[in-house]
């Protein structure tokens, strides 16, 4: 079964995806922030990260968001829930190191598609099919 790790703070939100995410076949650990998805990421190898722009745990050193401390740690494909419709953020968030980018509102069965794909494609180029 593929595992996703799900970070996002909203509560409801997780839940939903959670519950979205489990009946459609794929084994789901959810957090609400950077830290303890980074925890979790440690614990066992996820196949994709699904994580909400808010999400806590930025670094405030360097003013770069917390995901890309996730990006550093696994090579998963990372897909951000955003915030926002504009393109630019899009693109910005691409260009630093994420697969994918859903601005809101999310449509979940094109989520559910790109999620296969990409974990498809993550287990081919690593080896793990």
């Amino acid at each position: 079964m593929d595992k996703i790790l799900l970070i996002q703070p909203d509560l409801r939100t997780r839940d939903e995806l959670t519950f979205l995410l489990q009946h459609s076949g794929f084994q789901v650990v959810g957090t609400a922030g950077v830290e303890q998805g980074l925890d979790e990421l440690y614990r066992g190898s996820p196949d994709l990260i699904l994580i909400a722009e808010n999400s806590h745990g930025s670094d405030g050193a360097n003013g770069h968001p917390g995901w890309l401390r996730i990006r550093e740690a696994c090579h998963a494909p990372i897909i951000i829930l955003g915030r926002y419709q504009d393109k630019s953020t899009k693109i910005e968030l691409l260009e630093m190191g994420a697969d994918g980018y859903f601005p809101p509102p999310l449509d979940y069965r094109l989520l559910l598609g790109d999620i296969r794909a990409y974990i498809r494609r993550y287990k081919i180029t690593t080896g793990r099919v």
